[in-house]
């Protein structure tokens, strides 16, 4: 790269980036998602309504997943699912990548309440994925939004 200076004078020199800085973030970080992001089990039959961030049920025996992304070798601390529905339930899930297989439980508990025991807490990409399933949901329900506390 050629170099105009002051008073004529010109000069060559190398000026590519010879350090790089880089951040990482750590501590305690949160994941949401709003009620919106998750799916109807049946979306051919099953009735809810899009409402806002919000999604409702216009149907009855409704149930719901939620993909969840976190990084890799994440340790999940909390999960909550926040909403309107009197005696149902949720839990945060993962299945092997391979096979499909359920990997199992790692929290679960009723709608509007957070679970604080969480297994197999720390995030593996490599062999599974995460979802949030819900049970049978009906007219009236509402799912807000869902926020995972992590740590890295």
């Amino acid at each position: 790269m050629v170099l105009d200076l002051p008073g004529g004078l010109f000069g060559q020199d190398d000026v590519r980036e010879t350090g790089v800085s880089t951040t990482a973030v750590t501590g305690t970080l949160y994941y949401s998602q709003p009620g919106i992001a998750f799916k109807a089990k049946f979306p051919d039959s099953d009735d809810v309504l899009m409402n806002g961030a919000q999604i409702s049920m216009t149907g009855n025996a409704i149930s719901l997943f939620c993909n969840i992304n976190l990084p890799q070798g994440a340790v999940v601390i909390t999960c909550q699912v926040y909403g309107v529905a009197a005696g149902e339930t949720w839990e945060l899930k993962r299945r092997n990548v391979s096979s499909g297989s359920t990997g199992g439980s790692m929290a679960s508990g009723n709608i509007d309440s957070e679970d604080t025991s969480i297994v197999n807490a720390t995030i593996d990409n490599q062999n599974f994925s995460y979802l949030i399933t819900t049970s049978s949901l009906d007219s009236g329900d509402v799912i807000d939004s869902v926020v995972i506390t992590y740590t890295i």
